[in-house]
């Protein structure tokens, strides 16, 4: 696919396209922005893993997976939409993502995987939805600007070091 396209800067991929494989655009460093087909309903592990040009992401609201690190070290991803079908984040997934300053988790997600917004510096506000019950190891750790989080009624499980080294 596009893994290591240092000079991809864009793309446009077509509405036909239903499955992404593993890794596809892993370390196309001048990546900014990419729109995902309607038809796309999972984005497997690492699709977008050390994008580190990556600014912008439209996930299709069909889009009820992403697989672990899919966006991890995109450190110049400053927003991203996830969809409201999503039920699970996994591991890894928004890990080094410096630039995030707030992020909208689904309402329906139960489950937030080890590690998932690990050293998110600019995240600043975490809304977490009722529907979580899991909030895995070292999910949050080292969130510097953490200022406001919510945890709901609902969880059940915070692990080991969820919230560990927030300023």
């Amino acid at each position: 696919t596009f893994q290591k396209c240092g000079s991809l800067e864009s793309i446009q991929l077509p509405d036909t396209l239903s499955k992404i494989g593993n890794g596809a655009f892993k370390e196309a460093t001048a990546l900014k922005s990419v729109e995902l087909p309607e038809k796309l309903t999972k984005i497997n592990a690492e699709t977008f893993n050390e994008c580190v040009s990556l600014e912008e992401v439209k996930i299709p609201a069909g889009v009820v997976s992403i697989g672990g690190k899919a966006f991890r070290e995109c450190v110049s991803l400053k927003e991203i939409n996830l969809p409201d079908g999503l039920i699970k984040l996994a591991t890894h997934t928004l890990a080094y993502c410096r630039t995030l300053t707030e992020v909208e988790i689904p309402a329906g997600v139960t489950s937030i995987g080890d590690y998932c917004f690990y050293d998110c510096d600019g995240l600043t506000t975490l809304y977490l939805p009722e529907a979580v019950q899991f909030i895995d190891a070292s999910c949050f750790e080292e969130c510097d600007n953490l200022e406001t989080v919510n945890i709901p009624e609902g969880v059940e499980t915070i692990e080991k070091g969820a919230f560990a080294y927030c300023k």
